[in-house]
């Protein structure tokens, strides 16, 4: 491997700290461009707090990976915004790594849905941004009106983690009017059954409406468990219990609801308010799912739109509908450009953390675990997603081996130019900036 060159990448969450992770060990120079003050992505803003010592795990990993020598970070750095793709390879880098991941949320189709104008229709990844940090003395976003009987669609680990998050609200809420003070993060791990078992409380006290998932499929067709490579029928059966059980075990705790085989036609509003939402039923027809002209209308007050989510468009970047061109999903090459490679969900175009990493040996210990469950091993997940990027940079490491090395001129000007990025944020060096921007919260 040539020494001496210089490669962007960008995003510095999981994906993106462990590609520059293989790049250090090689003595790589790196330089990530993160669009956000912190490079942690899904893990602080994708999985709901609850998961706070993994959370805490995972990013002590990207520090670690961040502060490794020849690692440059570079926060508020916005490609296509900020930063233009065409002056990255301009500024004289090797390679151009995307590792962004895909955090814009796929619209929903649906009759009414822009006749909503406040805040009682939302999508699944600001409403578990404001989730994960409303409680912060920072915090200055959106409040979101969690309702009891809110409406949710979707169907896959997100969503559930959404319609966790809106009985946990509303539990809360019951309870404090009840007298009892207790955090959401506090009855999700403790249930809320049993919470209210060890505090000598009836759950027909709290009188609450559950909040329902609505999936277009069967339960057992819900992607919360994704089948290994090459699963075999009989492998496949065990995926489908693997899915059925950690759902069902999902609403004995949490006691949300789900229905199977709905599609959602039309959303109702008054006054730019939800006050409603129309279904059609689906129903399998010879393998194949058909809509049928049976209608179900669901009186609500809050709907969330949990159907996954997509690249964002970058100016400068091709698209192949809702993901990036890539030309070898294998290599991850992308089309356009002979010296951008996209790694994790840049490549797959999906922000479901279990979908995008099914090709990875820990899919099939994740299944033989999860009977008992009521949620994945996503460590395991997160453990997948470094194997995943570490076969991705393989073709990396060859593009690198083949094409020349910048030269002292273009280095000095490329460290000038990094230097003066980080200088428009008084970035001075990754810790210091992080614990300056944690203790701001």
């Amino acid at each position: 491997m040539k020494k001496g060159h210089i490669v962007a990448v960008i995003g510095g969450a999981c994906a993106g700290s462990e590609a520059a992770f293989q790049l250090a060990s090689q003595d790589i120079e790196v330089v990530i461009f993160e669009q956000n003050d912190l490079p942690y992505g899904k893990i602080e803003d994708g999985l709901p707090r609850w998961h706070g010592k993994l959370q805490d795990k995972e990013k002590k990993k990207i520090d670690e990976k961040l502060t490794l020598p020849g690692v440059h970070f570079v926060p508020h750095a916005k490609i296509g915004e900020n930063v233009t793709v065409n002056e990255l390879f301009e500024q004289g880098f090797s390679a151009v790594i995307l590792a962004n991941g895909a955090w814009r949320d796929r619209p929903l189709v649906a009759t009414g849905v822009d006749e909503v104008k406040d805040l009682s229709f939302c999508y699944q990844n600001p409403f578990i941004y404001w989730f994960n940090h409303y409680h912060e003395k920072s915090y200055e976003g959106s409040t979101y009106p969690v309702t009891e009987g809110a409406v949710i669609v979707g169907g896959g680990l997100a969503s559930i983690d959404v319609v966790k998050v809106c009985q946990l609200e509303v539990a809360c809420q019951r309870l404090k009017e009840m007298g009892v003070e207790v955090d959401p993060v506090t009855l999700e791990h403790r249930g809320i059954p049993r919470f209210m078992e060890e505090n000598n409380l009836a759950l027909e006290d709290l009188k609450m409406k559950p909040a329902k998932l609505f999936y277009r499929k069967r339960v057992s067709d819900m992607p919360v468990a994704s089948p290994p490579d090459n699963c075999t029928p009989e492998r496949m059966q065990k995926v489908y219990q693997v899915r059925e059980k950690l759902v069902n075990n999902a609403i004995k705790k949490y006691l949300f609801e789900v229905e199977p085989h709905c599609v959602i036609k039309e959303i109702h509003s008054e006054n730019g308010s939800v006050t409603g939402v129309t279904f059609q039923k689906t129903r399998y027809e010879e393998g194949k799912l058909v809509t049928t002209d049976e209608e179900i209308h669901v009186p609500t007050s809050f709907v969330v739109s949990s159907i996954g989510s997509i690249p964002e468009p970058i100016e400068g970047i091709s698209m192949d509908g809702e993901v990036y061109r890539i030309s070898d999903t294998t290599t991850g090459r992308v089309l356009d450009h002979e010296s951008m490679y996209g790694v994790g969900n840049a490549v797959t175009g999906k922000g479901n953390i279990q979908v995008s990493y099914r090709h990875s040996k820990y899919m099939s210990s994740f299944v033989a675990g999860s009977l008992n469950a009521t949620e994945p091993d996503y460590e395991s997940l997160f453990k997948g997603q470094e194997e995943a990027v570490q076969n991705n940079m393989q073709e990396i490491f060859q593009h690198l081996s083949e094409c020349s090395v910048p030269s002292d001129e273009v280095r000095s000007r490329l460290t000038s130019w990094i230097k003066a990025q980080q200088g428009k944020q008084d970035y001075q060096d990754y810790l210091t900036w992080r614990d300056q921007i944690l203790s701001a919260r």
